[in-house]
């Protein structure tokens, strides 16, 4: 009886250390995420005078208004937004990626779209777009 008794202890020592062993190491070797999920929540309309940044992180939103503050324009704060999103969520905006953009040129009461999120055709070259004249097609 003693030893069945010895026998089941070390056993049950044995599958302690073992598992206590797993979950520790397992623990040091979790690759954790860059940034939790945030949600969907419920947030009144905002309006601006003058111009509005929105972006996916509070620091890339806050370099995109210095930008435009000082006097830069929307595609040079869009430009610095996602240089600033590149570094704090490679994640999910990086070089390389889809890009969709609007652009309102309010001199030229214009607007005009990007759609840079597909691959070019392999004919595709850098007067793909330009008519004969050599002027970008509208």
């Amino acid at each position: 009886m003693q030893l069945h008794s010895l026998v089941s202890r070390t056993t049950l020592g044995a599958l302690i250390l073992l598992l206590t062993g797993s979950m520790i190491a397992s623990a040091s070797t979790s690759v954790s995420q860059p940034e939790p999920a945030t949600g969907w929540q419920s947030k009144e309309a905002v309006f601006a005078n003058q111009f509005m940044v929105v972006t996916a992180h509070p620091l890339a939103t806050e370099a995109a208004k210095n930008v435009l503050k000082s006097g830069g324009t929307a595609v040079d704060a869009a430009v610095t937004a996602q240089l600033i999103l590149n570094l704090v969520e490679p994640q999910s905006s990086g070089i390389g990626g889809g890009a969709f953009m609007l652009y309102w040129n309010a001199k030229d009461q214009t607007l005009f779209s990007f759609d840079g999120r597909e691959t070019a055709p392999a004919a595709a070259d850098a007067d793909y777009f330009k008519d004969d004249a050599g002027n970008v097609m509208k």
